[in-house]
């Protein structure tokens, strides 16, 4: 197995714009040396793989260096796990969180609900190891809503289809902050059992607007 997967090699990064790929050097990598062991290696790399087809590359750039800052933690706490399963996700938790405090690192962040508010949510770290960490559970216990685009036919909702435009996916990929982008999937899911789906359409525009906006302020 390659000890590293490059960005430029990643799906998101054929799916991306020249402003986005400009912003991603040829060294930009997914280093899996940085993990002790080839079952942690694996499993990464698998996780990686999935993340890259459904996010958008802004997305994976930023989980570039959370990743990095998960496997200084692995390599401090001295971690020898051949996978993640081999401990409860409330042991990981102690582990990341006491290895923050120890950096004098915070173990909450600001984030931004839906409606454009502040929100305190835990640390990126946490978020992404959480995700990476229900990842090697069962593939069929993986929620779509977890991913950035939804194939609707996938989710488990009699939602109201548009007879006129046949809409067979949603896409967050344009939604730029990592929290105002998983609030939205929240709410998105919540109306999708009780509002069309050219409604849900109208409030994913003016929600990608306002991420525009946020990053340009």
């Amino acid at each position: 197995m390659d000890k590293k997967l490059y960005l430029i090699d990643l799906d998101c990064y054929a799916r991306a714009d020249e402003k986005q790929k400009k912003k991603v050097k040829e060294s930009h990598c997914f280093d899996f040396g940085l993990l002790p062991t080839k079952g942690l290696q694996k499993e990464f790399r698998s996780f990686i793989e999935e993340r890259s087809r459904q996010c958008a590359l802004a997305t994976m750039i930023q989980e570039r260096v959370i990743y990095q800052r998960f496997c200084r933690m692995v390599k401090d706490k001295h971690i020898r796990a051949e996978s993640l399963q081999e401990l409860e996700w409330e042991q990981w938790l102690l582990k990341i969180r006491s290895w923050l405090l120890e950096h004098g690192q915070k173990l909450t962040m600001q984030g931004i609900s839906v409606y454009g508010k502040e929100k305190t949510v835990p640390s990126s770290v946490i978020t992404y190891v959480r995700k990476a960490y229900r990842f090697t559970e069962a593939k069929e216990e993986r929620d779509e809503i977890e991913k950035d685009i939804w194939t609707l036919e996938n989710l488990d909702i009699a939602y109201k289809k548009n007879p006129i435009k046949n809409v067979q996916t949603l896409n967050f990929t344009a939604i730029i902050q990592d929290d105002l982008r998983e609030e939205t999937k929240k709410a998105v899911y919540e109306h999708l059992h009780h509002e069309a789906i050219a409604t849900i359409i109208k409030e994913l525009t003016a929600i990608r607007r306002l991420s525009k906006y946020l990053k340009e302020t």
